[in-house]
Formats: C-alpha cells, structure tokens, sequence
C-alpha cells in the first residue's frame, strides 16, 4: 500500500497551516501536511508508521516533502516547514528530492525516534544549515522531547505540544510549567511556536508568556493552498496584545518577557528567529 501510494502522482495531497508571528501579526510561514487516501481510514501518523515498519519510512517522509515543495507559489518572505523523522536526514532517499539551496525550509523534528540516539546528528544539521536550511524542535513538552534535546540540536525554533495549550484553561500547575519551558526555550536563543491555539485567552496568555509564533485553528486551519495576511488575523493579535481576561489564567510573569525582545527577520543571511537580547 505504500508503494502505491508513492507511485501514485496524487498519493500525497498536501495542505498547509499558517504560522503567525505574534507581536507583528503576520503569517510568517506554513506547515505542509500530508493527507492520504481515506478510503482505507488511516491517519497520517498511521501511514508514516506502517512505512516505517516495512522500511520504507524514509522513502514516504521524503515523497512527502518533495510533494510540498512542488506546491507553487508560496508568498514571498514566508518559509516552509516540513516533518521530518531524525533518522532520515542522513538518507539517499531525501537527498534525492532536495534542492542545493535550501533557504526557507525549516525541518521539524518529529519526537518519534530518540534524537540522543544518533551521535551524528549534530553534524548532520550542521551539514543542512550551511546549505540554508532551519530546524524545529517538533512536539515539545508531549512527553518524549526534553530540554536536553533543544541543547543538543540547538533548534531555531521550539514548538510546544498541543496538549500543552488546551489545558492552561484548567490546569495552572500546567500553565506554570509551560511558562518555564517558554523561559527556557528563549534563553537558548531559540524562538517558540504554540500549536492548537484555538482561543483569544490562550492567544492572550501566550503572548504574555513570551511565545513568538502560533499555530492553530483560531489563526487558520489546514487548507489547500497558501494562507494570506488579512485585517482579521492582524486584529486577533492586536486584541492579544491588550491585557484583558488575563485573570481567567495563571498570569505569566511578565519580567520574563521583557528580558527578551526581537521579532521576525526575512530570510537573510543571519538565522532569522535568533532573538535579540534586551540592551
């Protein structure tokens, strides 16, 4: 059934949900999903796990890769980010599907394999970013990524776990927790996306935390095609920005905050998520 689908021009569908920088408002990037036939009632984490299993894991992940980067017409000055297991960044199969130049690409790693595992990773990355690629800590915070991984691979972007955001509502002791590994996260020099945000009090609470990007139904959801700026969009954010209904959570301390300061840059020479440190 994999083979199929690889062989199959339409195997791969890909959708793609936009990443909001949260101090300026703007779609920054897009995530690339992939979705398959529904027909036999499978998810994508049960597709890439059953390639996987047959070996044929690092063949699907690069289809699928390959199959987002043929989208056209992604907006100017927006990167692209892409799921990707550890182990298969060192493989044929990817390297096959992969342009020289990869500016704009930024390559999530997926929590499914132990990354401490492999000793060479580190010098894989290095090898990646020389050719312009970035990298994300995928997942963190879901029980498998630890801060050990973000200080060994040193990504330039952290995404919190989506079950981290839906229960800061109920859940302070959690919502405590995910400001510290917000602090964290910055202090390494890395920037942090929130995944599943579907409320204004989550986008409030989080901008009060510190996170730089977010992602999530409530900003837009998974479609066919490129997401655009728009009045709207631009409005949750201001309206994130005031302090309103902060009470409803555990309020982040907001020192912590402002010992950070620094947003977006364009894909230029210097690591565009880089923070810069308050003077």
């Amino acid at each position: 059934m994999v083979e199929a689908v690889m062989a199959d021009p339409d195997g791969i569908r890909i959708v793609a949900q936009p990443i909001v920088d949260l101090v300026t408002g703007r779609i920054v990037g897009h995530e690339a999903l992939s979705r398959f036939d529904r027909r036999l009632g499978w998810g994508p984490q049960q597709w890439f796990g059953c390639a996987h299993a047959c070996g044929l894991g690092a063949r699907l992940e690069a289809a699928a890769i390959d199959a987002a980067l043929c989208v056209p017409d992604r907006p100017a000055g927006t990167y692209l980010t892409v799921n990707v297991s550890p182990s298969t960044l060192g493989t044929r199969a990817l390297g096959e599907v992969l342009p020289c130049d990869l500016s704009g690409l930024v390559f999530e790693l997926t929590e499914n394999e132990s990354i401490s595992a492999d000793p060479t990773l580190p010098a894989t990355l290095r090898g990646y970013r020389r050719r312009g690629a970035q990298f994300a800590l995928d997942d963190v915070g879901s029980g498998h990524a630890r801060l050990a991984d973000i200080a060994l691979l040193a990504p330039e972007l952290v995404k919190l776990d989506r079950s981290l955001i839906t229960s800061l509502d109920d859940d302070p002791a959690r919502a405590s927790a995910v400001e510290e590994l917000v602090h964290a996260a910055l202090s390494t020099g890395a920037q942090v996306c929130a995944e599943g945000v579907e409320t204004l009090q989550q986008l409030r609470w989080l901008h009060r935390a510190g996170v730089t990007h977010v992602q999530g139904y409530l900003l837009g959801r998974p479609h066919t095609g490129w997401a655009a700026d728009s009045p709207a969009l631009d409005g949750l954010v201001q309206q994130a920005r005031t302090p309103a209904l902060l009470n409803r959570f555990q309020t982040p301390s907001p020192q912590r905050h402002d010992r950070f300061r620094g947003g977006p840059s364009s894909w230029t020479g210097r690591k565009p998520w880089r923070l810069i440190a308050a003077s």
